[in-house]
């Protein structure tokens, strides 16, 4: 919720942060103004997860491990991933599960010693500009799978 304190209002909505349901209607729900204040409220929607990957890049830190710095540059279907001085290409799917959501899945196919290695990452928006992850990556069968939790930042790719 955001509110303002007339209408109609030019300058910015300001974030509402205390915020109490109550029976009483004349009080409202903002309890850091007293009851003879007017107030007025606007909801607005979230909707900071992309529609598509293709023509972004990802700067993505790893918090549990390291921390280290992890760029991703997508296509329309590629992925370039740089991890220090290491590169590894692959394909990608992207799904924008919610306004502030989204599931990314990575194959890797390059260079040989992690082809066909996977990972799953959900994605959570915090602003148009980054937020959170935690990624699940798949190397040989036989090995456990790697959780990755941290932050990213995404941006148009020049």
């Amino acid at each position: 919720l955001e509110h303002a304190p007339e209408l109609p209002w030019s300058g910015t909505w300001l974030n509402l942060t205390n915020v109490t349901l109550t029976s009483d209607p004349w009080r409202g729900i903002d309890t850091s103004i007293a009851s003879t204040q007017q107030r007025y409220y606007r909801a607005r929607q979230l909707n900071f997860a992309p529609d598509s990957f293709a023509g972004k890049t990802v700067v993505a830190t790893v918090t549990n491990a390291g921390p280290f710095v992890v760029t991703l540059v997508f296509a329309a279907h590629t992925v370039t991933e740089t991890n220090g001085g290491d590169v590894q290409t692959g394909t990608y799917s992207y799904s924008r599960t919610s306004p502030v959501m989204a599931m990314l899945n990575e194959w890797l196919t390059s260079p040989p010693d992690v082809a066909g290695d996977a990972s799953q990452t959900q994605l959570t928006f915090t602003s148009p500009a980054g937020g959170t992850f935690v990624s699940i990556s798949y190397a040989d069968p036989g090995d456990l799978p790697e959780t990755a939790l941290g932050t990213f930042q995404i941006s148009d790719t020049p």
